[in-house]
Formats: structure tokens, C-alpha cells, sequence
């Protein structure tokens, strides 16, 4: 199954690649040590073999890489503190586990039964 997976917002980009502010959560993805507590200064130069091919990159907007891509060509480099210096990771630390967020198969969504009632009424 294909599809795209947006990382963050494009800074700029050339012919061979394209270099993306990270989102805190995809961070957390490629360096597992990071502890999110805001925005990041995280950097990730992205080669366009792994582009999207539904949605190129534009300038200032969302990017998006292209799962099937990132299985074949994974290496992109990452700019942890936003101060140049490039270390190279694996991309296909985005695929592991991508619904690690989502609740368990057998939950139950809660009810308002489930909740204390905090709400008390007016009396005239």
C-alpha cells in the first residue's frame, strides 16, 4: 500500500534536494533520545529520490516523502540543533510503527456516563 507521509514544512529545496524543518513528532521518530518540548530547530535534507510524486515540494508548505520510496532509499541527514553539521538516519524509522498513537482494537469510546458531572445548574 502507498502513500505519503508529511514531516514537516519545506525551507527550500533544488534539484537534488530538499531540506525540511521537522515536526517534533517525526524527530522523536528518527532520534528516539529527543524529548519533545516545542518546536524544533531540527533539520532534515531529503534526497529526491524519496519525494512525493502526487505533491512536490513548494516552498514554505508540507512535505511529503513517499512511503515505497523511503523502503527502497532510506538515508536521508538529519541537522539536530538546526547548526549545520548533518548526520545521517535512516527514514525508515517512519514506517515502524505508524499508528502508535492510536487507541487499542477493543477500546471503548468513552461515554458521558463516563465522566463526573461538573456542571451545576442555576437556581432562580
Amino acid at each position: 500500500m502507498n502513500y505519503d507521509i508529511a514531516i514537516g514544512r519545506c525551507i527550500g529545496f533544488d534539484a537534488e534536494n530538499a531540506v525540511v524543518k521537522l515536526e517534533g513528532a517525526m524527530l522523536v521518530k528518527l532520534e528516539p533520545s529527543f524529548v519533545f518540548k516545542g518546536p524544533t530547530k531540527a533539520l532534515l535534507k531529503v534526497a529526491r529520490s524519496v519525494w512525493s510524486k502526487t505533491r512536490p515540494p513548494l516552498a514554505d508548505k508540507e512535505f511529503f516523502v513517499d512511503r515505497d520510496a523511503i523502503s527502497a532509499h532510506p538515508e536521508a541527514f538529519l541537522d539536530y540543533n538546526g547548526d549545520d553539521r548533518y548526520v545521517s538516519v535512516d527514514l525508515r524509522a517512519l514506517l515502524n510503527d505508524p499508528s502508535s498513537n492510536a487507541p487499542p482494537a477493543n477500546a471503548q469510546r468513552p461515554q458521558a456516563s463516563d465522566y463526573p458531572n461538573t456542571l451545576r445548574r442555576r437556581i432562580f
